[in-house]
């Protein structure tokens, strides 16, 4: 296991996704119906940024181990699919892998054949630099193989 650990407690977290909220143009802001977020690292700053936004906060179902939970998702699908425009929030852009299926799963859902009308925007407080999903907004760049180690994971 990597032995190069950062560890981020609550306090630095609240502030740096404030910070990311700093990253988000206003114009944007202003089109954004909800905010959407995976259960576990996304949820918290999902939930500061739906309060601060004043939007309402959809959890998003996810699990790479067991995908039937993903049905859950069909209301997001639904919503962009119909005009609605979507910020998705992640506390971490690691391999990317969790940000993929997302977001292809939001975009291209069943029974879905077109092209949806609203948009997904996609943001995280950190962005690996190699990870194969590069979010629009994000507040820092994790250019080495340091782990992030938040305040929710054991120690």
């Amino acid at each position: 296991m990597n032995k190069n650990i950062t560890k981020i407690d609550y306090d630095t977290f609240h502030y740096l996704t404030y910070c990311l909220m700093d990253k988000i143009d206003q114009s944007i802001v202003d089109t954004i119906d909800y905010i959407a977020a995976p259960g576990r690292g996304g949820l918290l700053p999902g939930v500061i940024i739906s309060h601060y936004f004043n939007k309402p906060f959809i959890p998003v179902v996810w699990s790479n181990k067991d995908t039937s939970l993903q049905h859950h998702n069909e209301f997001l699908a639904e919503k962009l699919y119909t005009g609605s425009n979507i910020l998705l929030v992640k506390n971490i852009s690691n391999s990317g892998k969790t940000l993929i299926e997302i977001t292809k799963d939001l975009m291209y859902a069943d029974p879905h054949p077109n092209i949806p009308s609203g948009q997904l925007y996609t943001s995280t407080v950190f962005q690996r630099h190699n990870s194969k999903f590069q979010c629009a907004f994000f507040v820092k760049m994790i250019d080495d193989d340091v782990w992030i180690q938040f305040p929710w994971e054991s120690k």
